[in-house]
């Protein structure tokens, strides 16, 4: 067995390889060790929050801010896909404020 790169994230937040293997914790750039063991890539952030991961509210607080955008626009795009509406989306940088963590706005 070779050691596998994170190449997206799933929907429901799992780094996923190209053989399609869901890694938790895992984000683009991230290899998974002959192991099964996770080497963090450059897209993979110490998490903002003490409480990550146990309390289960924010499940993508270990990706950098790159790779939580590519993982927003790729569900908007799959969902328009499905719904033919795709027209080509802009992309623009997810901009979060230093030292906080990435949340719903209510």
């Amino acid at each position: 067995m070779t050691n596998e790169l994170i190449v997206r994230i799933a929907a429901r937040g799992d780094g996923v390889t190209p053989s399609g293997r869901h890694v938790p914790f895992g984000v683009p750039g991230d290899a998974v060790l002959d192991d099964g063991a996770l080497a963090f890539g450059p897209h993979h952030q110490e998490p903002p929050c003490r409480h990550f991961p146990e309390c289960g509210g924010c499940q993508l607080q270990h990706a950098d801010d790159e790779a939580y955008a590519g993982y927003l626009v790729s569900r908007v795009e799959t969902a328009l896909v499905q719904h033919g509406l795709l027209l080509g989306l802009e992309h623009r940088r997810a901009v979060g404020r230093l030292g906080r963590p990435r949340k719903a706005p209510w």
